[in-house]
């Protein structure tokens, strides 16, 4: 069979996974991790290098490997149950990583359903971004060069084409992607976000919090069931003044 040239192979479906795990502690900042090194006091002299592999991968922009996810996440547990208190004043970036893994994955399986040339899809994302005048335009021609060979784009991609959202004036608007909720990939950074913004709001009982929380730290896996009942959850608190 002859492909055109940017069209996807069936056989090759791209994995997000580690993107999405990547994106998961991106979000969070150097900032997060420094705070946590210094203000725990359970830390073991692995742990402390770990943290530090962490902070300089944030400041680099480069992907963590499995093993480094795992780190971060084992360790976020542990603090969790030892030190739960430690996470009521910690501050994560203000930035739009998740928004802007989420609308590539979007366009991405757009294309996959309409079966139009994927790397020409992203490159009118590029044509739209030079328009505006952004920053690092290329990007979107790479990611949809990585996408239709069978890759997830790296970090530094999304942090680049995250440049694509940040609004400089009222007309960005028709550009920045929006989200229905039953179109929503839900992952552990936005149930965490629902965890600790109800924490402090109380919209969910306490029951429906502790059932939350144990989707926000990997407790228990988020099924089809239980991402209908976090996805419920969701709605309710978005009713209530929740943003993503």
């Amino acid at each position: 069979m002859i492909k055109r040239r940017g069209s996807i192979d069936p056989d090759l479906e791209v994995d997000f996974k580690l993107l999405s795990d990547n994106i998961l502690v991106h979000s969070n900042g150097v900032e997060y991790y420094k705070k946590i090194e210094t203000d725990s006091s359970i830390l073991s002299n692995s742990d402390k290098r770990g943290l530090n592999n962490i902070s300089h991968k944030l400041i680099k922009k480069i992907d963590f490997n499995e093993k480094e996810i795992s780190f971060e996440n084992d360790l976020t547990n542990r603090l969790r149950i030892q030190e739960p208190s430690l996470f009521d004043y910690l501050e994560r970036d203000s930035n739009n990583l998740y928004e802007t893994m989420d609308y590539v994955i979007r366009v991405y399986n757009n294309s996959i359903n309409e079966r139009t040339d994927i790397i020409s899809e992203f490159k009118k994302i590029e044509a739209i971004a030079v328009a505006k005048k952004k920053k690092y335009t290329s990007v979107f021609d790479q990611i949809g060069r990585a996408l239709s060979s069978g890759s997830a784009p790296n970090i530094k991609h999304i942090y680049y084409a995250s440049n694509l959202f940040i609004e400089s004036n009222n007309s960005d608007n028709d550009i920045k992607p929006k989200t229905r909720i039953e179109d929503l990939v839900l992952n552990e950074l936005i149930i965490r976000k629902m965890y600790e913004w109800d924490s402090t709001t109380k919209i969910l009982s306490e029951k429906e919090r502790a059932y939350v929380a144990e989707f926000a730290w990997g407790l228990k896996s988020l099924n089809s069931f239980h991402r209908k009942n976090v996805k419920n959850h969701l709605m309710t608190l978005i009713n209530k003044g929740f943003k993503l």
